[in-house]
């Protein structure tokens, strides 16, 4: 999954973002003295790289010529790094062209060496006759040939560009299997949503521009419009925050948590939705980037700063709402239970 935002937060929060970066930077720094195998950078393989969130197909090569083409396009991250995919690896570049590599599933990266400059006159990234569109899936297993699969590590391999309704169907069956195993671990019943709806019109002007938990049917809602905006201007991660959130107040239904403040209620649903997200990256699913699209996300619908902490609609400003799924994603699921209580 795959975008960014930088706001001036609490000392607290930038703290943890210079954390993360800092172990990001420690993991990539110290990869470079390992001696790793080169036996696959003559292979052919698909190459997408990462501008502004989003993998964008520049045909197949070898290693060595898509990560010239990552470096020379990709996006920075943290001002230092690009980031791309050559077939089924994560693969990462830096400033001064050493290049690390990841295959999906993998959490840790391996030190490739330093990429060569591909010259100016030379030859661009041939495309294979038999991937012309480069996402590495051929033959009759491609049933879009002619456009590449999303390169997300999520999704299905069918050779079609993943849509949101891929997404969020991967996201509700997941959550809904994650959710009762940790129940099933604490010998606790956990009572599914009896229903997931999602919607293009909306019944009424509240319910537009909106996802909810909703106790009386014990259901979940959501506006696939505000879905497709959360997707196209944070990327992948983001409205799957907003989903895992709404199951963060369907799990404190079958907890019979029930906050005096509104705000507690809100936060605790961020916080459940960001252990969510360490789940998903200790299963290799979240990309370099995607905790960020997340974050943005919730910093994005955080209230007005003049909105009292006791008001009745209140969900918390996007500091703290950022503060909040953080705060899950380091500490977990019973951390989240006990810090946002009333």
């Amino acid at each position: 999954m795959t975008q960014t935002i930088h706001i001036h937060l609490s000392n607290y929060s930038s703290k943890r973002r210079f954390l993360l970066a800092a172990l990001f930077l420690f993991v990539l720094g110290g990869m470079a003295t390992l001696v790793t195998p080169r036996a696959f950078a003559a292979e052919v393989a698909a190459c997408t790289i990462r501008i502004n969130g989003t993998y964008e197909n520049v045909g197949s090569g070898e290693f060595e010529a898509c990560a010239d083409a990552i470096h020379q396009a990709g996006t920075t991250v943290n001002g230092r790094y690009q980031v791309g995919q050559w077939s089924t690896y994560t693969v990462v570049t830096d400033v001064e062209r050493n290049a690390w590599y990841r295959n999906t599933g993998n959490r840790r990266f391996s030190y490739y060496g330093a990429v060569p400059e591909i010259v100016a006159d030379a030859e661009p990234i041939p495309a294979d006759p038999n991937d012309p569109d480069g996402d590495g899936i051929v033959g009759d297993a491609d049933r879009c040939a002619a456009e590449p699969e999303t390169v997300n590590g999520v999704f299905d391999s069918d050779g079609c560009p993943d849509t949101i309704d891929d997404l969020l169907t991967f996201a509700e069956n997941d959550l809904n299997q994650w959710w009762d195993q940790l129940f099933t671990e604490s010998n606790l019943t956990y009572y599914p949503p009896r229903r997931v709806v999602p919607y293009r019109e909306a019944p009424n002007q509240r319910l537009e521009n909106n996802a909810f938990y909703t106790s009386g049917g014990h259901y979940i809602g959501y506006d696939l419009d505000l879905m497709e905006r959360s997707l196209n201007r944070h990327g992948d991660f983001a409205p799957v925050a907003i989903l895992a959130h709404e199951w963060g107040h369907l799990v404190q239904a079958n907890l019979g948590i029930r906050q005096e403040y509104t705000i507690l209620q809100e936060l605790q649903a961020d916080c459940l939705a960001g252990a969510y997200g360490t789940y998903l990256e200790e299963r290799g699913n979240l990309e370099e980037g995607d905790l960020e699209e997340g974050l943005q996300q919730m910093f994005a619908i955080g209230d007005s700063p003049n909105v009292p902490w006791f008001h009745a609609s209140a969900h918390g400003t996007g500091e703290q709402r950022y503060e909040a799924f953080q705060h899950g994603f380091d500490n977990g699921v019973e951390s989240c239970i006990d810090v946002y209580s009333s």
